[in-house]
C-alpha cells in the first residue's frame, strides 16, 4: 500500500499538486492503440476524430540531441515522468516495459536479449555497458537509483553498440541522464509512506544564480522493514538509502559552457541474506545426521534440533546472522567542457567515482544453531576515472558526424572470506596428507577461524578512437556508417586459502553419517602428538603457491552500418549490422586453472 504526495513550485505556479504527462514512444503507443480500438468498438465517426500525434521525445544515442522517432537504433527512453506514471522505483521495475531486458539485483546483473554478465568474479566485465551522463560505470547502480528527482531520461539502446559507446556494448547500453540547472526556479518535495513502515522522502532545488551561472541540488532518503520475519535476529532484505547531489552549470561566454556534478549513493544497514548464497534455506532440518558429505563446511541445517520455519511459511526465516551491506563512502564526480565553434562542437567529458562496500556477516548456513555459526564477510574497494573528448558537426548539411578518443582507468580490490565462529579447533591448520604424523606442520590459522579467503586485485586501461558519420540522400534516405579501435590491458593479482571443518569428514566406515567425524577420531591422537590444544583445520591450499599475478591485452576494431527510410514523420523503416566488443580477461580469486578468457 503507498501514499504519495509531491508539491511543485516554479515561477509560474504557486504550491500544487502537479499532472505529469509522459513523453516517450511507449505511452504513444498506447494511446494510439487506444485510439484503434475506441474507434472499432464504437462507431467509424469516432475514428475520423483528431488522432494524437507522436510527441518529439529528445534522446542523445548518437552523441547529439535528437528526436527519438528519426534515430535508427532500437531504443525506448523513459522520461523522469513516465517513472513516476510507471511507478518505477529501482531497476528491476524497468524490465515490465523495456523489450528484451532482464535484470538481477543480487547479484547485479543486467541482460538485453540474452547477452550480458554472467559472472561477478573481479577481473570479468558486463555485456550491457552503463553510462551516467555520458560516462562509463562497470555497475548499474546507477540505474537503480535513477528516479524523476534526480532523472531526466533513462535511454536503453538494444543490440551491440561498438562504435559511439565502446566499453563492453556486446549487449547494448543503458545511458542514464541527469536533470540540469533550469532557467528559471524551481523546487520540488515528495514523500511516499507505505506498508512495511516504508518511507521515502526527497527535495530539490533548482535556478539561477546570476545571468551566467545555474544551480541544482537535491536530496533523498528510502527506509523500509524487510519482507521476512527472523525469529532469531535481524529481519533481511530491509532498505536504509540516502543520497545527495550537487550541479553548476557556468556559461563563461556565449560559446562555451561548463557543467560540474557531484552526486553519492549510500546503503546503510541493508540486510541481505547471504553474499554467497542470495537466499534462504526452505527444506527442514536434517536432525539424524551428522553434516553434509562435501567435508568442508559443518553444515548448521545438520544437528539442529528446531523446525525450520520457512517450511510451512516462507516469508518466515530462523537465521542468527544475516548479511549487513554498507557503502562506507561513494562518490561520483562528472564534468562537461562544451564549446561551439562555426562548424563543429568540441565536448571534453571527465569522470571520477570511488567507492568504498562492505558486507558483513552473511549467515552460509541460515540457521540459528549457535554452535555453528559460518558466515561471511565481503567487501570491494574501487576508483576509477575517465577522459573523452568529442568532435561533433555543427551544422545543416547533408553530412553529420562525430568523432573523438577515449581513455578509462580502473583499479578494484575485493576480498572475500568465510569464517566459523565457534570452531575454536580451526586456530591451527594441519596438511590434509599429514593428519596423522607426528612430525606435520602445524601452523596457525592465517585469520580469526578463517574457512576460506580469498584476495583479488585488478587494474584494467582502455583506449579508444572512433568517427561516426550519417549522410541524408534526401529527406527519406539516410545512410549511416561508423568505426571504432578499442585497445584494453589488465593486470590483476589473486591469492586464497581454504582450511576444511575435520567435523564436517566422516571416518570412511560411518557411512550413514551418524558416525564419528575425522575431529572425533583424530583429537585422541593430535593430543598423544602433542598438538596445540585448538588443533586442526585441514589445510586444503598452500599460501605460498596459491597466489600468482596475471597480465594480458586485447584490441579490436568494431563499427555499424545503417540505412534507413522515413516512411512518414511517424513511421521509419531502417536495416543494418552493427558489431560489439568486450574486452577479454581474468576470473581472479578463485585461482581456476585456466583463469583468462577471450574477448567477445
Amino acid at each position: 500500500l503507498l501514499a504519495s504526495l509531491e508539491l511543485h513550485q516554479d515561477a509560474s505556479s504557486n504550491y500544487n499538486f502537479t499532472e505529469r504527462v509522459a513523453m516517450t514512444s511507449l505511452t504513444t503507443r498506447k494511446t494510439i492503440l487506444s485510439t484503434v480500438i475506441l474507434a472499432a468498438t464504437f462507431s467509424l465517426s469516432a475514428a475520423a476524430q483528431p488522432q494524437p500525434a507522436l510527441e518529439e521525445v529528445v534522446v542523445t544515442a548518437q552523441k547529439r540531441a535528437e528526436n527519438l522517432q528519426d534515430t535508427a537504433i532500437a531504443i525506448t527512453a523513459i522520461s523522469g515522468a513516465t517513472m513516476d506514471e510507471l511507478n518505477i522505483k529501482d531497476s528491476s521495475d524497468y524490465e515490465a516495459i523495456v523489450p528484451s531486458l532482464s535484470v538481477r539485483n543480487s547479484p547485479a546483473r543486467l541482460f538485453i536479449r540474452g547477452v550480458g554478465r554472467v559472472t561477478n568474479s573481479l577481473g570479468s566485465d558486463p555485456g550491457v555497458a552503463v553510462y551516467l551522463d555520458e560516462a562509463y560505470t562497470s555497475e548499474f547502480t546507477v540505474l537503480n537509483r535513477a528516479t524523476s528527482l534526480t532523472t531526466q531520461r533513462v535511454d536503453v539502446l538494444r543490440g551491440p553498440q561498438g562504435t559511439l559507446f565502446g566499453r563492453n556494448t556486446t549487449g547494448g547500453a543503458v545511458s542514464v541522464t541527469s536533470l540540469r540547472p533550469t532557467e528559471e526556479p524551481e523546487h520540488h518535495v515528495r514523500a511516499t509512506v507505505g506498508d512495511y513502515d516504508q518511507l521515502d522522502g526527497g527535495v530539490s532545488s533548482s535556478g539561477p544564480i546570476t545571468d551566467d551561472l545555474g544551480y541544482r541540488v537535491y536530496g533523498y532518503g528510502n527506509k523500509r522493514d524487510g519482507y521476512l520475519d527472523n525469529i532469531s535476529g535481524d529481519d533481511p532484505w530491509n532498505q536504509d538509502q540516502w543520497g545527495a547531489g550537487a550541479q553548476l552549470s557556468w556559461d563563461p561566454t556565449d560559446t562555451v559552457n561548463v557543467w560540474l556534478s557531484y552526486a553519492t549513493d549510500i546503503r546503510n544497514d541493508v540486510k541481505d541474506t547471504s553474499a554467497n548464497q542470495g537466499g534462504y534455506l526452505i527444506s527442514p532440518y536434517r536432525t539424524d545426521l551428522r553434516s553434509e558429505s562435501n567435508g568442508f563446511l559443518f553444515s548448521e541445517a545438520f544437528q539442529w534440533d528446531r523446525e525450520n520455519p520457512a517450511v510451512n511459511d516462507p516469508y518466515k526465516v530462523d537465521m542468527s546472522d544475516v548479511l549487513k551491506a554498507e557503502d562506507k563512502s561513494n562518490n561520483k564526480f562528472i564534468t562537461h567542457l562544451t564549446w561551439d565553434l562555426d562548424s563543429v562542437t568540441v565536448k571534453y567529458i571527465g569522470s571520477y567515482f570511488d567507492g568504498k562496500y562492505q558486507g558483513s556477516k552473511g549467515d552460509v548456513g541460515f540457521t540459528s544453531n549457535p554452535d555453528n555459526r559460518v558466515v561471511e564477510d565481503v567487501a570491494q574497494k574501487s576508483e576509477a576515472y575517465s577522459n573523452e573528448i568529442q568532435f561533433i558537426s555543427a551544422n545543416d548539411g547533408p553530412l553529420q558526424w562525430v568523432a573523438g578518443v577515449y581513455q578509462y582507468h580502473q583499479k578494484v580490490e575485493q576480498p572475500y572470506t568465510i569464517r566459523s565462529l565457534e570452531a575454536d579447533y580451526l586456530q591451527y591448520t594441519i596438511p590434509t596428507a599429514q593428519n596423522v604424523d607426528p612430525n606435520a606442520d602445524v601452523q596457525p590459522n592465517l585469520g580469526d577461524n578463517w574457512q576460506y579467503n580469498q584476495q583479488a586485485e585488478l587494474k584494467t586501461d582502455s583506449y579508444a578512437v572512433f568517427a561516426d558519420a550519417n549522410y541524408s540522400f534526401n529527406e527519406t534516405w539516410k545512410l549511416t556508417a561508423g568505426l571504432r579501435y578499442s585497445y584494453d590491458e589488465k593486470s590483476g593479482y589473486e591469492q586464497q586459502y581454504a582450511v576444511a571443518d575435520p567435523k564436517a569428514t566422516y571416518v570412511p566406515a560411518a557411512e550413514s553419517g551418524t558416525g564419528p567425524s575425522a575431529y572425533d577420531a583424530l583429537k585422541p591422537l593430535w593430543n598423544i602428538f602433542g598438538f596445540p590444544e585448538n588443533c586442526c583445520g585441514f589445510l586444503q591450499t598452500d599460501p605460498q603457491d596459491a597466489n600468482r599475478k596475471l597480465k594480458d591485452d586485447w584490441d579490436n576494431v568494431s563499427g555499424r552500418v545503417v540505412l534507413d527510410y522515413m516512411i512518414s514523420d511517424e513511421a521509419m523503416f531502417y536495416g543494418g549490422i552493427s558489431t560489439g566488443y568486450k574486452s577479454g580477461g581474468f576470473r581472479l580469486g578463485s585461482i581456476q586453472p585456466t583463469p583468462s578468457f577471450d574477448p567477445e
